[in-house]
């Protein structure tokens, strides 16, 4: 999979959640921040209790994001898709990655380190601050889904035998 940056457009950008209400002008100045990056299916991303200093937005693909906790045995957690993000924790709180992202089709992904991300908040205050915000709006959905998860008896169960 090769994919030409070049013919990038604000259009491509807006599809990624977190950057979908940023006007072109606010997208052309947020792409020096990022560099993109492309993984073939079943590339691993990161690993889970790796060091955590970058985020990841998803433009092209499909991510399985996965715990191994137990060694013996890979949890499946879920997938994310075009639009999508994960390690935002990571840049937030530097802490070991929580999961293993794997691809699970090829994709391509910005990747916003923690170096770049502070440069944003420097020279950029506003543009980085609209972009945290919809981060903290995607990490409060995801929170939210996860406790309505956990009220499902059955989920309760899984996640208790998974736990135990």
């Amino acid at each position: 999979m090769e994919f030409d940056t070049r013919k990038l457009r604000p259009a491509h950008m807006k599809r990624i959640r977190s950057l979908a209400a940023l006007d072109e002008e606010q997208i052309s100045r947020f792409l020096p921040y990022v560099e993109f990056i492309e993984y073939r299916a079943n590339d691993i991303i990161f690993r889970e209790k790796e060091e955590a200093d970058c985020l990841f937005l998803i433009l092209q693909g499909k991510v399985r994001v996965i715990s191994e906790k137990n060694r013996k045995r890979r949890y499946f957690l879920r997938y994310l898709e075009a639009g999508e993000s994960l390690g935002e924790v990571g840049l937030i709180d530097g802490r070991l990655r929580s999961a293993t992202a794997e691809a699970f089709q090829d994709c391509l992904l910005l990747k916003i380190d923690r170096e770049r991300f502070d440069r944003m908040m420097d020279e950029e205050p506003v543009l980085a601050n609209q972009f945290l915000l919809r981060l903290c709006t995607e990490l409060g959905t995801c929170l939210r889904d996860l406790t309505n998860r956990v009220g499902n008896d059955a989920v309760l169960k899984e996640a208790i035998s998974f736990l135990q």
